[in-house]
């Protein structure tokens, strides 16, 4: 143990010495989408198709 930090391959196992420490860092925690983000959401997809087809119609 050096101290040194370092990837291994799957190739090379060797490389891990016994007394070595071995880290796996945590996900983070995700985190969803709530009712007001999802009504906010359909509500302006709404009203960017009501625009859209508002002028189709007007271009006809």
């Amino acid at each position: 143990m050096n101290g040194t930090v370092s990837r291994v391959k799957r190739w090379k196992s060797s490389a891990i010495q016994p007394g070595s420490e071995i880290i796996v860092p945590v996900k983070p925690e995700r985190k969803g989408i709530s009712v007001a983000e999802t009504m906010s959401i359909a509500t302006s997809t709404a009203s960017l198709a009501a625009m859209v087809a508002t002028i189709v119609n007007i271009v006809k």
